[in-house]
């Protein structure tokens, strides 16, 4: 579901966490709702038609790939 904030994302909290001599990840923003349920599927060892099963009963969201239908 995406939120509405003027366009500048949600952002990660900051690690708490220093290392010497390492540096801190920059924070970025946070993944939409469901933004890697197909990836996390597809380790669980789900395949595609597997994923269309899922996205047919309503089970998931249409792909959020990039150039993916979204109807």
């Amino acid at each position: 579901m995406p939120i509405d904030d003027g366009g500048n994302g949600q952002l990660t909290v900051n690690s708490p966490v220093c290392v010497d001599q390492e540096r801190k990840v920059p924070a970025r923003p946070a993944p939409d709702l469901g933004e890697h349920t197909e990836a996390v599927l597809g380790e669980l060892g789900f395949d595609a038609a597997g994923l269309e099963q899922l996205r047919t009963a309503g089970a998931i969201p249409a792909s959020r790939r990039p150039g993916a239908d979204s109807s």
